[in-house]
């Protein structure tokens, strides 16, 4: 049995649409700002939205392109049985899952039933999106500036528009530490409550933003308790990744270690070129022993969601490809973090969502993956939960 063709065309057609449109806003408002302000930060905020604009608009016609002329061969995916009916009901219904169906299963039947029903318009989901109040807060993770917006940005848009939440993005550094994102995070989200006092927020954190947001609940339980509904971890290294481990950044790590100097002491204090500190926060063995000492510490009024993404290399964004080929990994991952690292451990109380298939850039806004879908069943499931109430 096949997927709608016809829905599928169009829906690549709203999504070459939606490029095309939000592509020329930025790159509209990169060059006034450029022609305002001329300068070195100007223009090269302006080179970043020429570059990931027309990379978005070309892949987005190239697949609209191919929707045309070559036959779809996309299977459906997704049929609900009877386990996966009686669990789709139970959350349509608010009433207790069935006997021995996880969190992990749960959600893969919701989040299934989601996708299929965006990518085919003959079939409706089973459990519609709730109206919530939450405000929806965003951290990215590793090297985001090079991106136009947060990751999932596309998503939480999605979601907003259709169940009324707020949404808001913070700014973290791509390159710095857990230390000095989590005081970021702390500024920023005290200027905000400061104005919007009654707001109870749902943090999503990607990659090591959320290894960053970590660090910053440990350090702010009273607060966070207070505003923070909780957070939902996305390919975060809640136990850190192997990928340290690799020879070019052990190669670091002997330079780190010849360097007594005072002069160089001195240059390192003032500038992370060694990327010590960033390191740390993604570490395997420093923040797997991080999260073990002070998970106990962080806030109890929160909850804690996580999920993890698995691909092969050649069903990776080329980037992963590389990633992928240069971090070589025995383990399940996603082209960057292995999904057991990924997930919380067994001494800890949070909510496993499981694995999902995707690399580690189905976050960004020109990935044709259904970032859509995966927001809200998130959504879903953690107001079936009671988490959002």
């Amino acid at each position: 049995m096949f997927l709608d063709a016809s829905f599928k065309k169009k829906h690549l057609q709203n999504f070459l649409k939606n490029a095309a449109s939000i592509s020329s806003r930025d790159v509209k408002n990169a060059i006034f700002s450029f022609v305002k302000r001329p300068g070195p930060q100007e223009f090269l905020i302006l080179s970043r939205s020429l570059t990931t604009s027309s990379i978005w608009i070309s892949h987005s016609i190239l697949r609209y392109l191919a929707s045309l002329y070559v036959p779809s061969r996309d299977k459906k995916d997704f049929l609900p049985d009877s386990e996966d009916l009686k669990i789709l009901n139970s959350i349509r219904q608010k009433t207790e899952l069935p006997r021995g169906v996880t969190h992990e299963r749960a959600f893969q039947a919701l989040f299934h039933d989601i996708q299929f029903s965006h990518f085919n318009g003959l079939y409706q989901q089973q459990v519609p999106c709730p109206k919530i109040k939450t405000t929806l807060v965003l951290i990215s993770g590793v090297f985001n500036e090079i991106f136009s917006t947060p990751a999932f940005a596309r998503g939480a848009e999605y979601i907003s528009q259709k169940s009324g939440l707020k949404r808001i993005s913070l700014n973290v550094s791509g390159t710095k530490g857990s230390e000095h994102n989590s005081e970021l995070i702390q500024r920023q989200l005290e200027t905000y409550l400061s104005v919007h006092k009654d707001e109870k927020l749902w943090v999503i954190a990607f990659s090591k933003g959320g290894v960053d947001f970590l660090h910053y609940l440990q350090k702010n339980p009273h607060f966070s308790n207070e505003f923070i509904s909780g957070v939902s971890l996305m390919a975060c290294p809640i136990l850190g990744t192997s990928h340290l481990n690799h020879k070019a950044f052990q190669t670091i790590l002997k330079v780190e270690k010849l360097s007594h100097t005072r002069g160089f002491k001195l240059l390192r204090k003032r500038y992370d070129f060694l990327a010590e500190e960033f390191r740390k926060a993604l570490s395997e063995d420093h923040q797997a022993d991080w999260f073990k000492l002070n998970h106990s510490r962080l806030p109890k009024n929160l909850f804690y969601s996580a999920l993890a993404f698995e691909a092969q290399w050649h069903q990776s964004h080329v980037w992963m490809m590389l990633t992928k080929l240069f971090f070589q990994s025995p383990k399940p991952n996603d082209g960057v973090v292995d999904t057991d690292r990924a997930q919380y451990p067994q001494y800890f109380d949070g909510i496993n969502l499981g694995i999902v298939p995707g690399h580690h850039l189905i976050g960004t806004r020109s990935s044709f993956y259904n970032q859509e879908a995966l927001l809200e069943a998130h959504l879903i499931y953690l107001n079936y939960l009671g988490k959002l109430n």
